[in-house]
């Protein structure tokens, strides 16, 4: 899903279902714009309304044509990859991997933006670190990053991951500064890394 902007086409899509996967774009709750109101309005809940909408989106495509429940990745750019990896945290979450593009840790959110209150992740992260216990962590995840990224940095990703202490992440570096790194620098490791996880899980 896109967060603030209500319908995409974009390149991921398309090489995505090009090698048969189908793909469901997630307007999560406060998309087109609304995100940005709930949060600049100090209503924090829309981290867990996003993550609970991603899953609970597959019971709704379910009902319209056969789903495999052993075969469902989440994908998200930016801050809807905190979104989509929350998500995996859930229970009841039907994720088998996810991949993540430009993510945005939970203190790199709060930087950028000063209303995201670390109180909402209370239920699900670990209160002095601001970052999912690993216990959390049920599906491998692919972080796919651009070294100099300046809207956030590496190294503050390798930070969350390392305190978070996730036994299931690989990660792709890719050159330049894009925030998220652009998808054709990306796709393949994706793919490879989706396959991987998808038909010979762990």
């Amino acid at each position: 899903g896109e967060s603030w902007q209500p319908d995409v086409w974009d390149l991921p899509t398309q090489f995505f279902t090009s090698q048969g996967y189908a793909v469901c774009h997630v307007l999560v709750s406060g998309s087109t714009g609304y995100k940005r109101k709930l949060r600049d309005d100090g209503r924090h809940k829309w981290l867990v309304m996003g993550s609970e909408d991603i899953n609970s989106v597959v019971s709704k495509c379910d009902a319209i044509c056969e789903v495999d429940y052993h075969h469902i990745a989440v994908r998200g750019n930016s801050l809807d990859g905190l979104i989509a990896l929350t998500s995996t945290t859930l229970p009841g979450s039907f994720a088998t991997c996810a991949l993540l593009s430009g993510f945005v840790p939970f203190e790199t959110a709060s930087s950028l933006h000063s209303s995201v209150d670390f109180d909402v992740f209370s239920s699900f992260t670990s209160s002095t670190d601001n970052c999912l216990p690993p216990s959390s962590f049920k599906v491998p995840v692919l972080y796919s990053h651009s070294k100099d990224d300046v809207i956030s940095p590496w190294s503050d990703v390798k930070m969350f991951i390392n305190k978070c202490g996730h036994p299931l992440s690989e990660f792709q570096l890719v050159a330049g500064s894009s925030h998220p790194p652009p998808p054709r620098a990306t796709l393949l490791k994706e793919l490879e890394f989706l396959n991987t996880a998808m038909w010979d899980p762990l």
